[in-house]
């Protein structure tokens, strides 16, 4: 993968690799250096964040804080290594998220045996690594960063508030239609709690960034909303599409059919995508439109 881009100001991402697509890790420079998420694994580290780092003239040692936005491996995967090759840096955690991100492995795991026929075989390694500085909502990092609790895609997930720059970088936060090319998306945002998630709409559209920076590419507009016209036609995408879902998802279940994986299709196939071999991130999103459908 290619170093790292600059966003603005002193702000970065670099783009690495993970199962087909990217993961976005961000770097943040000045009076004190932050890492925004790690990358999927130790090779992630030693092969993509280390010479991105050295290409800006810093070592991971010049870095004093790494958070993650959430516990995912593709996001927390590089922590324990970059750790280790750093001896200084400091491993920030949003409360809800430290559990998970001591063991990793075993959140991971979970997430795809709930739906075993319809998910990779569950992950082997992932290693994990006890914070040094557990955080809460609405408090800060480094004098910059504001932690704001953005629960949904997961419950542990944060987005963290640039002060100096008014971006706000989500992770997995805002699910638009899924991510570009992500096995088992296609179409189908990945949302675990869905009446969490569209709080966390609000409570970003509430909070007026200048900016949001995202960890992957979603459908449609990518990874970056660059102003606040482009901030807020992604929220609105983001709930028209889980409108869209609830009608295709009640078109269903009125008809008779109950089986979340054929729902899961039908939905990705009215989109004119292509069903991927892997359904379950579709089907967590599915089963919640069910359980909502359910409730009224």
């Amino acid at each position: 993968m290619d170093g790292f881009i600059k966003l603005f100001q002193d702000s970065y991402v670099l783009k690495t690799p993970f199962a087909g697509v990217w993961s976005g890790v961000f770097l943040i420079t000045g009076k004190t250096n932050i890492l925004i998420d790690s990358g999927a694994s130790g090779e992630v580290v030693d092969t993509c964040v280390v010479p991105a780092l050295a290409g800006l003239g810093l070592k991971t040692s010049d870095i004093a804080y790494l958070i993650n936005t959430h516990s995912h491996g593709d996001h927390a995967g590089g922590n324990r290594r970059f750790l280790e090759l750093s001896g200084r840096t400091t491993l920030a955690a949003f409360r809800p998220a430290a559990d998970k991100i001591r063991d990793p492995l075993k959140y991971g795991r979970a997430i795809r045996l709930k739906y075993p026929e319809n998910s990779p075989p569950p992950q082997s390694v992932l290693d994990g690594c006890t914070p040094g500085l557990v955080l809460d909502g609405e408090d800060m990092l480094a004098d910059r960063l504001k932690l704001i609790p953005t629960p949904g895609h997961d419950s542990e997930c944060v987005s963290l508030f640039d002060l100096q720059t008014g971006a706000l970088y989500t992770g997995d936060a805002l699910q638009g239609f899924g991510m570009v090319g992500a096995e088992g998306a296609s179409g189908l945002a990945f949302i675990q709690y869905l009446s969490d998630y569209l709080s966390s709409l609000e409570t970003v559209r509430r909070l007026d960034p200048a900016c949001l920076v995202a960890s992957h590419d979603y459908i449609p507009f990518g990874f970056l909303a660059a102003d606040k016209r482009e901030v807020s036609a992604v929220l609105d995408v983001c709930l028209f599409a889980v409108s869209s879902y609830r009608v295709l998802v009640r078109r269903e279940l009125e008809a008779g059919c109950r089986n979340t994986a054929a729902i899961a299709k039908k939905v990705i196939k009215s989109f004119g995508a292509a069903v991927p071999e892997k359904l379950f991130m579709a089907m967590y999103t599915v089963d919640e439109l069910i359980r909502e459908y359910d409730l009224f």
